[in-house]
């Protein structure tokens, strides 16, 4: 059905159309990333989670004042697209970019702060990375303790008799 529909793509997005004309055609590689739309709909998922976690969790208050966030406006207002282009001249590949960083410049931005998050993550939790993710023994319940047995502790086995030897009378 969502294919049947006839829904305005990114080729009619005039953002998008300005972008591409930055950029040699490619011929192995265009990419076009709008930090704008991704801040928008990290922030309308993440916003509403800090709200609730302040409001059950008043000692954050101390921490971050929630209400001095901007609006995502006033954040996406300065963010513009990334475009990027690879294609072949001559002798070997081309690759340009064209935006506020570079497609490298964004990559090594997210690969730095995804390992500072990882960082921090494993200094605020107490048994670090793992532990968030392998819950301990006994965790999920009570520890089963081992129970007294009224038996004896069973003995070795014995050798079982060879029919064949002689017995002595």
């Amino acid at each position: 059905r969502r294919a049947q529909k006839s829904e305005s793509g990114l080729a009619s997005s005039e953002k998008y159309s300005q972008a591409v004309q930055l950029v040699p055609a490619p011929t192995k590689l265009f990419i076009y990333m709008d930090p704008a739309q991704i801040y928008s709909r990290i922030d309308a998922t993440v916003r509403p989670i800090l709200l609730v976690g302040a409001a059950f969790l008043p000692a954050a208050n101390d921490m971050v004042d929630l209400s001095k966030i901007p609006p995502p406006e006033a954040i996406t207002k300065h963010l513009s697209p990334i475009v990027s282009s690879q294609y072949y001249a001559r002798n070997g590949y081309i690759g340009e970019s064209v935006g506020p960083v570079t497609l490298n410049q964004a990559g090594i931005g997210v690969a730095v702060l995804g390992g500072m998050g990882a960082m921090t993550y494993q200094r605020l939790m107490p048994g670090g990375i793992k532990a968030g993710l392998v819950p301990k023994t006994g965790t999920f319940g009570p520890t089963p303790t081992p129970l007294s047995s009224a038996t004896p502790a069973a003995s070795a086995p014995s050798p079982k008799p060879n029919p064949k030897a002689r017995r002595k009378p």
